[in-house]
């Protein structure tokens, strides 16, 4: 297991001579404009380009190839989840959801678009009945440097999966299973394995689920996550979890 950390100064993401391509999707014009104006205070970023709506952003992606989405979810016509859902079947792409719907509370909405496939989500801050933008300037500049770092593979669409009993012959999988990894182990070290630690941040919810609901009930060993996540929705990510695994999830 690699341990690292990056402090405030230091360079996140892709170290790339050229800006960061962005495209940008909202239906509304005001957000599209603060969002440019923020992103183009810093020479890492350019938006690429701007859509009101998900079906004028798919046809942007093949011609302007950016390397990072930021959308909103609630559109007119077809919405950020589907939206999302045709990026990666299609031209899968990093995205990030920046929407008023995406807030801790807004549990099935974050993970469904995760589900989805986006890789992040931002919630925009509501002042007054408004979006006020300024006060996460920074931290989305950073999600998208992030972000651009991130390698996102196509995903099919799939109804979500119907969780059956299902159980394995541990003296005859468990080795076998182990085994297939790619890892410079003894098959008596292998035969050792007390615990399976997973450590991920931006993206590993997809990776958690699609790691853990491969796990039977009578899985031989314990699996302890460590996952980055912003506060408030951890809570989320258990019981999200807890629906997608045949294992018991819980917090440490």
């Amino acid at each position: 297991m690699s341990i690292f950390s990056i402090s405030k100064t230091d360079s996140i993401g892709p170290q790339n001579p050229m800006p960061i391509q962005v495209l940008l999707v909202d239906d509304s014009p005001v957000v599209l404009t603060i969002l440019k104006r923020l992103l183009d205070s810093t020479s890492e970023i350019e938006v690429a380009g701007t859509a009101r709506t998900a079906r004028e952003a798919l046809a942007l992606i093949p011609r302007l190839q950016p390397q990072v989405i930021c959308t909103d979810l609630k559109m007119p016509g077809m919405d950020g989840l589907d939206f999302i859902r045709e990026v990666m079947a299609n031209d899968p792409r990093p995205i990030l959801v920046l929407s008023a719907s995406v807030q801790p509370r807004d549990t099935e909405n974050v993970f469904r678009l995760l589900a989805a496939g986006a890789v992040d989500v931002l919630p925009k801050p509501i002042v007054n009945g408004t979006a006020d933008l300024m006060t996460i300037k920074q931290e989305l500049i950073t999600k998208i440097k992030v972000l651009a770092g991130v390698a996102v593979f196509k995903l099919h669409r799939r109804s979500s999966p119907q969780l059956t009993e299902r159980s394995i012959d541990l003296p005859s999988v468990s080795p076998s299973r182990f085994s297939q990894l790619d890892l410079k182990f003894s098959q008596s070290e292998i035969d050792r394995i007390e615990i399976v630690g997973i450590g991920a941040s931006t993206g590993g919810p997809q990776a958690l689920r699609s790691i853990l609901s491969e796990f039977p009930e009578n899985f031989p060993v314990p699996a302890i996550c460590v996952q980055h996540i912003s506060s408030g929705f951890l809570a989320g990510l258990i019981q999200w979890l807890s629906a997608e695994c045949l294992l018991p999830v819980s917090m440490a």
